[in-house]
């Protein structure tokens, strides 16, 4: 799905088992290497014919080729990840650039302070971003901070649907001013599955997280 100046994966998932690459060699060619059955070819640009036959092979579904080149994990290596797990979040951004993230607090989690701390392939701590407790306002049930809009606002509804994104309504209601320090980041890219997490401390059940992979 494509919108200036990127486009926008509608799947966080490969429904199927494939070996991601290790080659390091196409990381720099990533968004521009053209796969002729087993042999990677790396161009610096591609032509019309490269990418009218790219996109033939998955019309056709003859080769699961295309799927290494998205960086998208396989449907069983994407089972742990973006879910809420005794204070972590592991996170994996298959996109070429850092995306921005939506991430729901229950009201539960919401009464006591909550420090989102981001960790780029679980390295050391890259970024924080610390809230006070938050006192909701009436019809609130939770709050969805997003880092895109950089506002944290009330929400009166939220659902997960079958496919396991997140439904919600927001109210409106602001609660920036709850921020005590840090700020709002993005999750930056991750090849080869080098994951990345983000450590919630004063956190409990009912967080979600929602983000898209943008590509050039």
């Amino acid at each position: 799905m494509c919108y200036f100046p990127f486009a926008k994966s509608s799947y966080k998932e490969i429904p199927f088992n494939f070996q991601l690459t290790t080659d390091t060699e196409l990381v720099e060619g990533k968004k521009y290497f053209i796969l002729n059955g087993l042999e990677y070819e790396l161009v610096s640009e591609p032509s019309v014919a490269d990418i009218g036959s790219y996109y033939e092979r998955i019309d056709q579904e003859s080769t699961k080729d295309w799927a290494v080149s998205s960086g998208i994990l396989s449907v069983g290596d994407y089972e742990e990840i973006d879910k809420y797990n005794n204070g972590v979040i592991t996170v994996y951004n298959a996109g070429d650039i850092a995306t921005g993230f939506r991430l729901y607090l229950p009201a539960a989690v919401c009464t006591t302070a909550t420090t989102l701390a981001y960790k780029i392939n679980r390295q050391t701590i890259d970024a924080e971003l610390a809230i006070d407790a938050i006192t909701l306002k009436p019809n609130d049930i939770g709050v969805l901070i997003d880092t895109n809009s950089q506002l944290i606002v009330g929400v009166s509804s939220f659902e997960i649907d079958s496919s396991g994104n997140g439904i919600y309504t927001t109210t409106g209601n602001l609660y920036n001013k709850n921020i005590s320090s840090g700020f709002f980041f993005r999750l930056e890219p991750n090849l080869f599955k080098n994951y990345s997490d983000i450590e919630i401390t004063g956190g409990g059940e009912g967080i979600y997280i929602f983000y898209d992979y943008l590509y050039f």
